[in-house]
This record gives structure tokens, sequence and C-alpha cells, in this order.
């Protein structure tokens, strides 16, 4: 499972405190949208669905086009909530 690599566990560590997680950015989303990488590892949803092989890539490049259409399709197929409070606060 994902969630017993240790590189998964350091993620944990840093949202457990509410810490920002000191990595590269490559996508950024908008102010007024609210994302937790907690919630979705913890669904068990792997990394790939969203960052492509980017683990086993040698060089950090933007995988995909992130916009809300996106985001509410997942949810949708997943059965997650789309009421707008759950990313937008």
């Amino acid at each position: 499972m994902e969630t017993e690599n240790p590189e998964i566990q350091k993620i944990f560590s840093y949202a457990d405190v509410g810490a920002e997680i000191p990595w590269v950015r490559l996508y950024e989303v908008p102010q007024f949208t609210y994302f937790s990488h907690k919630w979705h590892i913890r669904s068990e949803i792997s990394c790939a669905e969203c960052h492509g092989d980017i683990g086993e890539s040698d060089q950090a490049v933007r995988h995909m086009v992130y916009d809300m259409d996106w985001c509410v399709s997942c949810h949708e197929e997943r059965g997650a909530s789309i009421d707008c409070m759950v990313c937008h606060k």
C-alpha cells in the first residue's frame, strides 16, 4: 500500500502538524481553492492517478492540466463530495 511508503509518511507528518510541504511546486491552485494531499492519500488515490509517472521521472515536469471540471469529474466518479465548500474556503 502506498501509505506505507516512507516518502508518503513524510507528507502525512507535515499534514498532521499543518505545515507546508517544502517541495518544488509544479502545480498551483488558485488562492480561493483549498487542496489537501492528506485526504486524497487517505482515500487511497495513488500518486500516479493525478501526477502520471512522476515517481519514475528523472526530471520534474507537468503531466496534467488541472481545472475545476477535472476535479469535479473525479469527485463524481468516486462518489466524493462536490459541495463547493469542500474545495473553496
